[in-house]
């Protein structure tokens, strides 16, 4: 009961969602895409607004985590 508490308390502590897009699921799946798509786009919002141009042309595994950020999912770094 008390490892479910303090669970609890640290998803309030991020923001009150247990739903967090990390560093990882980006690097593991979009990395290539971004590359390929965006070579000139620099990391954060201007990558994510890249991604977001090329929806179409984006690999499964990478189009579902950029959904996910431009429906306003937060990032996390873990």
């Amino acid at each position: 009961m008390k490892k479910w508490l303090v669970f609890g308390l640290v998803l309030i502590c991020l923001g009150g969602s247990a739903y967090a897009v990390t560093l990882g699921e980006i690097i593991r799946n979009c990395s290539k895409d971004g590359k390929t798509l965006c070579p000139a786009a620099s990391y954060g919002k201007a990558m994510q607004a890249c991604l977001v141009q090329h929806m179409k042309q984006l690999s499964p595994n990478c189009k579902p985590i950029v959904i996910r950020l431009n429906n306003g999912e937060k990032f996390s770094l873990f």
